[in-house]
């Protein structure tokens, strides 16, 4: 879903640079239908009965995002999408290990893999707060391919809107995606 050069989204950003409270309130708006399908998905892995709603997960999301005022230094849609990609992976993140620790080590929150490696079957499973960490890792060394993974995986994105977004071939964004599974694979033993 890339946005056109000059798009709404990175006019209303202007805007809310320049104090618009009615551009923030529209920004929230569009943001928050775009990352809905997201957000629908990602729970969609979590376990029965889980407390956090996809909506909960887009409002603390876009609270970090004012938190940080990210909002503030956001200058396009890409910058705005991928700040909103990594809150809420940390907004799962941090709701798995408070729930670990109220169970003093019990199972992490698991997630079926396919959602961040094509390959693997349904049945794969990983820890969320095991790959958030080897996320992490990925991207300090390869800083593309863990925002590849993270646009794939939180984002929802196509390889082509992940190229837009990165501008980068499409081709670079497969091969970031291909490497990043098999380090993935690796460091989570797969």
């Amino acid at each position: 879903m890339p946005e056109p050069v000059g798009g709404e989204i990175t006019q209303l950003l202007g805007k809310v640079r320049d104090g618009d409270v009615g551009a923030r309130d529209s920004l929230w708006q569009i943001l928050s239908e775009e990352l809905r399908a997201t957000a629908e998905k990602l729970m969609r892995g979590e376990r029965a009965g889980h407390t956090l709603q996809p909506s909960a997960l887009i409002n603390e999301a876009f609270l970090r995002l004012e938190d940080g005022k990210l909002i503030d230094r956001a200058q396009d849609r890409r910058y705005l999408l991928g700040a909103a990609c990594e809150a809420m992976r940390r907004v799962l993140v941090d709701h798995a290990k408070k729930r670990d620790a109220a169970k003093r080590g019990g199972t992490h929150t698991r997630l079926p893999l396919d959602l961040v490696c094509e390959y693997v079957e349904q049945e794969h499973k990983c820890d969320l707060v095991e790959l958030h960490q080897q996320l992490e890792c990925l991207s300090q060394s390869d800083q593309r391919a863990g925002r590849v993974v993270e646009y794939r995986f939180f984002g929802n994105l196509s390889m082509d809107e992940i190229a837009t977004e990165l501008n980068v071939s499409k081709s670079t964004v497969e091969s970031d995606w291909r490497f990043a599974q098999a380090w993935l694979r690796k460091q989570l033993r797969l």
